[in-house]
């Protein structure tokens, strides 16, 4: 993989993600980047897309124009405090669902508690702290802006060197933001509970999906979102109203929601919102019961396209072999070691700004990333 920008017209996704995490980073053409959710690479334990710019020559205080938080999970959102605090420059947006006064105050009176590693407030808390100290003496844009359906987030007409782009909330609507302030609300501890006893917000209901669009692509970006009973909620309300896209508005590229989990998958959004064998780029999720993606799951994606890959293997790597003196050592020392999530793996694909078809991209792959 060549560490070279992409052209001013040229559409670039680069998907990163190891056993557990993912961050989507997008060129809006013109040196103008996104950066949606966020991981940490294990073993660095840097935030890879920040790490990837800089690789390219990039500053991120002044390329990245937008950083979205689509649900607060925190295989999304380990190190957005990090993104947040280095892309000054960049509009901050969030879920309309996150903007609730219970998760502000959970955050207020629980984020700064470093006791815990998983606290699940203490992202939120240091991003609104970093923020704050952005904003003092400017009378400007709201700390916190927020994504909704039909919102358009961010808008550059077309200049010399590039095209029109523009990014677009598909969600969450009216009723999952609803849903999901009503299940913050519920989780808001006794005042004499603990941080650690305190579960995070579960609002994949409620997660923000992007349709991108440069020029003549569009990409659709599904975060987490599930498909759910509810036709006013989930992918059923936004496919609902995609019958009316026309083949040239259709997405080349589709960043697959869930870890390629069978909850996520709708029928429709392959039929009626993506060209024909799109790009389709997903992260593996290896804690819990069922890692994802299944088997099942990827023959599911692989009879949609030919064009699949994840960012790494759902199975975990395996430790290399040691000396027996050295591994008896080891084992003497410590009580455990493993490496659950490993290495964060890179999907880079590229194409055109003004080519839909899918055999002109290209793409690119730094291990463990493979094809699907």
């Amino acid at each position: 993989m060549k560490l070279t920008p992409p052209d001013p017209d040229e559409v670039e996704v680069s998907l990163f993600g190891p056993g557990f995490g993912e961050c989507v980073l997008v060129h809006l053409g013109n040196q103008e980047w996104l950066i949606v959710d966020s991981c940490k690479d294990q073993r660095s334990t840097r935030q890879p897309a920040l790490t990837y710019l800089a690789e390219m020559g990039l500053e991120a205080s002044a390329a990245v124009r937008v950083v979205l938080v689509s649900h607060w999970h925190d295989d999304h959102v380990r190190g957005i405090s990090e993104v947040v605090a280095e892309c000054i420059t960049a509009e901050f947006w969030v879920s309309s669902a996150l903007r609730s006064e219970e998760l502000l105050l959970m955050s207020g009176l629980y984020g700064s508690d470093r006791a815990s590693k998983h606290n699940p407030f203490q992202e939120f808390y240091w991003v609104m702290e970093r923020l704050r100290i952005r904003a003092m003496g400017r009378q400007r844009l709201p700390l916190i802006n927020l994504a909704t359906e039909s919102r358009v987030l961010w808008h550059r007409p077309a200049t010399r060197s590039a095209p029109e782009a523009e990014i677009i909330a598909f969600s969450p609507s009216s009723v999952s933001d609803y849903v999901a302030r009503q299940a913050i609300a519920n989780l808001l501890p006794e005042a004499e509970e603990s941080p650690h006893s305190v579960q995070a917000p579960q609002p994949n209901d409620a997660a923000v999906v992007l349709s991108v669009r440069l020029g003549d692509i569009t990409l659709l970006l599904g975060s987490d979102l599930e498909v759910t009973p509810d036709p006013a909620t989930g992918w059923t309300a936004i496919v609902g109203k995609a019958s009316s896209l026309t083949k040239d508005q259709r997405a080349t590229l589709f960043k697959v929601p869930h870890h390629g989990s069978q909850n996520a998958h709708h029928d429709a959004v392959w039929t009626e919102m993506l060209v024909e064998s799109p790009w389709a780029v997903l992260t593996p999720f290896r804690r819990g019961k069922t890692p994802l993606p299944r088997d099942s799951d990827a023959r599911r994606i692989r009879q949609m396209t030919n064009r699949g890959y994840i960012t790494a293997a759902t199975k975990a790597p395996t430790q290399p072999r040691r000396p027996r003196a050295v591994d008896l050592a080891v084992r003497q020392a410590v009580r455990k070691i493993y490496d659950p999530e490993g290495q964060s793996g890179h999907i880079r694909v590229r194409g055109s700004s003004f080519e839909v078809d899918p055999d002109k991209w290209k793409v690119e792959l730094r291990p463990p990333a493979r094809s699907l």
